[in-house]
Protein backbone atom coordinates (compact mmCIF):
# COMPACT_ATOMS: atom_id res chain seq x y z
CA UNK A 1 0.00 0.00 0.00
CA UNK A 2 2.72 2.50 0.93
CA UNK A 3 4.70 1.75 -2.19
CA UNK A 4 1.64 2.76 -4.21
CA UNK A 5 1.27 5.97 -2.22
CA UNK A 6 4.93 6.78 -2.72
CA UNK A 7 4.53 6.45 -6.48
CA UNK A 8 1.78 9.07 -6.62
CA UNK A 9 4.48 11.58 -7.54
CA UNK A 10 7.04 10.73 -10.18
CA UNK A 11 10.60 10.75 -8.84
CA UNK A 12 11.60 13.33 -11.46
CA UNK A 13 9.08 15.78 -10.00
CA UNK A 14 10.28 15.09 -6.46
CA UNK A 15 13.87 15.64 -7.56
CA UNK A 16 13.03 18.89 -9.39
CA UNK A 17 11.07 20.25 -6.42
CA UNK A 18 13.38 19.24 -3.61
CA UNK A 19 16.72 20.03 -5.24
CA UNK A 20 15.98 23.72 -4.64
CA UNK A 21 15.27 23.28 -0.91
CA UNK A 22 17.64 25.33 1.25
CA UNK A 23 18.64 25.68 4.88
CA UNK A 24 16.18 24.56 7.54
CA UNK A 25 13.34 22.68 5.85
CA UNK A 26 9.94 21.81 7.28
CA UNK A 27 8.23 18.92 5.52
CA UNK A 28 4.64 18.63 6.67
CA UNK A 29 2.89 15.29 6.38
CA UNK A 30 6.16 13.47 5.83
CA UNK A 31 4.44 10.08 5.47
CA UNK A 32 6.91 7.32 4.65
CA UNK A 33 9.78 9.71 3.94
CA UNK A 34 9.71 9.23 0.17
CA UNK A 35 11.14 12.73 -0.34
CA UNK A 36 14.21 12.34 1.87
CA UNK A 37 16.60 11.03 -0.76
CA UNK A 38 16.02 14.11 -2.91
CA UNK A 39 17.02 16.80 -0.39
CA UNK A 40 20.46 18.37 -0.80
CA UNK A 41 23.04 17.28 1.77
CA UNK A 42 23.30 20.89 2.96
CA UNK A 43 19.73 20.92 4.31
CA UNK A 44 18.37 20.16 7.77
CA UNK A 45 14.92 18.63 7.37
CA UNK A 46 12.33 18.44 10.13
CA UNK A 47 9.63 16.07 8.98
CA UNK A 48 6.33 16.12 10.85
CA UNK A 49 3.43 13.72 10.70
CA UNK A 50 0.59 13.00 13.10
CA UNK A 51 0.89 9.23 12.55
CA UNK A 52 3.44 7.28 14.61
CA UNK A 53 3.15 4.46 12.07
CA UNK A 54 4.13 6.73 9.18
CA UNK A 55 7.01 8.13 11.21
CA UNK A 56 8.28 4.59 11.82
CA UNK A 57 8.46 4.03 8.06
CA UNK A 58 10.04 7.46 7.55
CA UNK A 59 12.70 6.73 10.17
CA UNK A 60 14.21 4.00 7.99
CA UNK A 61 14.44 6.35 5.02
CA UNK A 62 15.82 9.17 7.16
CA UNK A 63 18.88 7.04 7.91
CA UNK A 64 19.58 6.75 4.18
CA UNK A 65 19.19 10.46 3.39
CA UNK A 66 22.08 12.78 2.55
CA UNK A 67 20.34 15.60 4.43
CA UNK A 68 20.16 15.76 8.20
CA UNK A 69 16.62 14.56 8.98
CA UNK A 70 14.74 14.90 12.25
CA UNK A 71 11.25 13.42 12.71
CA UNK A 72 8.59 14.87 14.97
CA UNK A 73 5.07 13.67 15.70
CA UNK A 74 2.89 16.73 15.29
CA UNK A 75 -0.37 17.83 13.68
CA UNK A 76 0.13 20.37 10.89
CA UNK A 77 -3.00 22.15 12.07
CA UNK A 78 -1.18 22.94 15.32
CA UNK A 79 2.53 23.34 14.59
CA UNK A 80 4.72 24.20 17.57
CA UNK A 81 7.52 26.12 15.86
CA UNK A 82 8.40 29.78 16.21
CA UNK A 83 7.84 32.06 13.23
CA UNK A 84 10.79 32.33 10.84
CA UNK A 85 12.24 28.96 11.89
CA UNK A 86 12.34 27.54 8.36
CA UNK A 87 13.84 28.63 5.06
CA UNK A 88 11.81 26.14 3.02
CA UNK A 89 8.46 24.44 3.61
CA UNK A 90 7.49 21.33 1.64
CA UNK A 91 4.16 19.60 1.33
CA UNK A 92 3.41 16.81 -1.13
CA UNK A 93 0.05 15.03 -1.26
CA UNK A 94 -0.97 16.17 2.22
CA UNK A 95 -3.69 18.78 2.35
CA UNK A 96 -6.37 16.59 0.78
CA UNK A 97 -6.35 14.61 4.04
CA UNK A 98 -6.12 17.52 6.52
CA UNK A 99 -9.51 18.18 8.19
CA UNK A 100 -9.00 21.98 8.09
CA UNK A 101 -6.48 22.62 5.30
CA UNK A 102 -6.70 26.41 5.62
CA UNK A 103 -5.68 26.18 9.27
CA UNK A 104 -2.83 23.85 8.30
CA UNK A 105 -1.60 26.27 5.64
CA UNK A 106 -1.62 29.19 8.04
Amino acid sequence: MFNKMDRMIDEKYRSDLLSSAKGNVLEVGVGTGANFKFYPASTHVIGVDFSPRMLAFAEERAMEAQADVELVQMDIQDLQFADDTFDTVVSTCVFCSVPDPVKGLR
